[in-house]
């Protein structure tokens, strides 16, 4: 398929970074228009980070992860998955002191919980946010 192509023509001609970095943008890029290609680019920019401890790219890479497994769930089902990705998400961000993405994660905790119907959860997080949103360092994008 073309998603394995791309694959491997990424690992033949660039470094593991290059290719992180490239995975990661090409998530971005499909995330709204091929969302299974996305989700196996976000899972090898993540399966890459983890090998070699790279925690920015893990933490964005695990944010993708969390948002396409949350879109591919049916409402209030098997979002259990997603879940775990973002609050890995959310955590290193947290520890990376990267409120801007810090804030992306707790919103998308927020939306899968509320996903999950779980009210009470998805305020805690939703209500993080808004919070988060108040730190003068939070970059828009």
């Amino acid at each position: 398929t073309n998603t394995e192509e791309v694959l491997e023509r990424l690992s033949l001609n660039l470094s593991e970074a290059k290719q992180v970095d490239s995975l990661v943008f090409l998530t971005k890029l499909l995330k709204n228009y091929a969302d299974n290609a996305a989700l196996t680019y976000a899972n090898e920019a993540y399966q890459l980070a983890f090998e070699n401890y790279w925690k920015t790219a893990r933490a964005v890479s695990a944010y993708y992860l969390a948002v396409l497994k949350g879109e591919n769930v049916s409402y209030g089902e098997s979002i259990e998955d997603a879940l775990v990705d973002a609050r890995i998400s959310q955590r290193l961000f947290g520890q990376l002191d990267n409120p801007t993405w810090k804030a992306k994660a707790n919103s998308l905790l927020g939306y899968l919980y509320n996903r999950q119907s779980k009210q009470d959860s998805a305020k805690v997080y939703l209500f993080q946010t808004l919070e988060d949103l108040k730190n003068p360092n939070i970059k828009p994008q």
